[in-house]
């Protein structure tokens, strides 16, 4: 018997204002349907992709130069074609707030140890971004070059990202801390034309300058034509030689310069990840523009419950796929508060001080750091005002059921703790949070909408609450477009399909409770 303690359920004020809530109502009055509960409306969007997604589309009032013939052209798995016919640019949807009354609102806090604090307005932001496209132009980078930082979770990797996403390049990123073999193992393969660079980092108390290893990867990567260097460790400066120029100063070259999101197709890389390599060189995951776009919309709007006027924090790097899912946050209208240093420096309570002092609605972090929050007694509930907090979000690993009481016994009562899994692979969640369902001890809340994830047995069969390999039946629109440098598509085939043909097989193990939306 399945008997999951009821840990926190939505309040009716909670649950009628949330976006999700919102959404419902929406449908209903705009003939898509009338859905009693969450379990109605997910049979909904699995049984008829084109029509939820559609609704997606228009709920969240996504932004195309050439609107979509249709959401879903080619079902077929792989090679799923999404937003047939569209031509539309990323960060023209994830800057549209800098074009409306939310223009002077807070896009973007950054922080980190080793650099003062900068506010930065969503008009700011669609200025930062336009004199970056201009340096990448400056230096000849064109349609689907591709742009590579390796950066601190700041405003620059943002800046940088958003201004290679407006001209049509393709944005990959890395962390500083990783060595020079192992960001060549991964930028060596995909040629980029320039790079972004921090000059060092913070971590802990301690600073870690990197000129040396900028200098390295300059000449072991040499379709760099310029690298662009982050003051992040200020006064260190640069290396040596015409191929490096300072940030501030090459964006002071094309102040005045407007971003031109550039109109491209759907299926166009928008970002280069990576697999963990450890069965020899990562592999290069090619996300395309409009599945993310239209992917991240519906899990950061509608499961994630964010929009204007919320505040996030996610804590990660630039090395994981996080970063790029909680970017598109901007999307939301929501400010998006980023901190580059450690989480428990100088103590484990800095993000939840943080918390407070940012009157953050939701918060981000990995299921290892409420685990040692746990072991180390805290109880930021006591002893800070988390009155804003509605949502925390988890992810990285399983949450254990002695941290979900942790966190309803010393964070708070009163909040969505949103356990959500999904990967690098897809650049988003399979099962996730709803602000619709209840939260049970030691359990993630559903399948998100437009996932038919099942677990399967050895043989292919759908178990019906037992353990069994996560799959998904049909096409989710952030399934990767292609492996970089995979002509055929075999290397893509065989990571997803080779087990159950037509079906995505993910690698990990999952049991869905009768609870589950079927």
């Amino acid at each position: 018997m399945d008997t999951a303690e009821l840990l926190w359920e939505p309040g009716p004020a909670q649950r009628e204002q949330s976006q999700m809530a919102h959404y419902l109502r929406w449908l209903a009055s705009t003939g898509y349907g009338d859905f009693a509960d969450y379990q109605a409306l997910h049979a909904w969007s699995i049984a008829d992709l084109e029509a939820f997604w559609r609704s997606v589309w228009e709920f969240c009032a996504l932004e195309a130069e050439t609107p979509p013939t249709a959401m879903l052209g080619r079902r077929e798995m792989p090679g799923a074609e999404w937003l047939p016919g569209a031509r539309l640019n990323v960060a023209a949807n994830l800057l549209r707030h800098a074009r409306g009354e939310r223009a002077d609102q807070e896009a973007v806090v950054a922080m980190a140890e080793c650099r003062d604090t900068r506010r930065v307005t969503f008009a700011e932001l669609y200025e930062d971004v336009g004199a970056f496209e201009g340096v990448l132009r400056e230096h000849g980078v064109q349609v689907g070059d591709r742009v590579a930082g390796l950066v601190a979770n700041g405003y620059e990797a943002l800046v940088a990202m958003l201004g290679a996403a407006s001209l049509g390049a393709v944005w990959s990123s890395a962390s500083p801390d990783f060595g020079v073999e192992a960001t060549v193992d991964r930028f060596g393969q995909i040629e980029p034309a320039l790079l972004v660079a921090v000059n060092g980092y913070g971590y802990g108390g301690k600073t870690f300058p990197r000129l040396e290893q900028i200098s390295q990867l300059a000449e072991r990567l040499p379709s760099v034509r310029q690298v662009v260097v982050v003051d992040q460790l200020p006064g260190t400066g640069l290396p040596p030689g015409e191929r490096f120029s300072a940030w501030n100063a090459a964006l002071a070259r094309h102040r005045g310069s407007a971003p031109s999101f550039t109109p491209l197709p759907a299926d166009h890389p928008l970002y280069i990840l990576y697999s963990s390599g450890t069965t020899g060189k990562p592999k290069c995951i090619v996300h395309g523009a409009g599945g993310i776009l239209l992917n991240h919309a519906k899990e950061l709007m509608l499961h994630g419950d964010l929009g204007p006027g919320d505040r996030l924090l996610y804590f990660t790097t630039c090395g994981w796929m996080m970063w790029n899912w909680q970017a598109s946050a901007l999307l939301t209208g929501a400010t998006l508060v980023t901190y580059d240093g450690s989480p428990g420096y100088p103590d484990m309570d800095l993000m939840w001080r943080t918390t407070a002092a940012e009157r953050l609605t939701h918060f981000g972090t990995s299921a290892r750091f409420l685990a040692e929050c746990r072991k180390q007694q805290l109880t930021p509930g006591r002893d800070h005002d988390l009155s804003a907090l509605r949502v925390i979000f988890s992810t990285g690993s399983p949450l254990l059921p002695e941290d979900y009481d942790w966190v309803y016994g010393d964070v708070s009562g009163d909040l969505l703790l949103g356990s959500i899994a999904g990967g690098t692979d897809i650049c988003g969640c399979f099962v996730g949070s709803t602000p619709l369902l209840p939260v049970r001890r030691g359990e993630i809340q559903c399948r998100f909408l437009g996932v038919d994830a099942v677990a399967y047995s050895p043989d292919g069969e759908a178990l019906d609450n037992a353990r069994g390999e996560l799959v998904c039946r049909q096409p989710l629109p952030s399934m990767p477009v292609s492996f970089w440098d995979d002509a055929d598509g075999q290397r893509y085939h065989d990571a997803y399909f080779a087990s159950f043909p037509g079906v995505w097989a993910h690698g990990d193990f999952v049991r869905f409770t009768p609870r589950a939306a079927r």
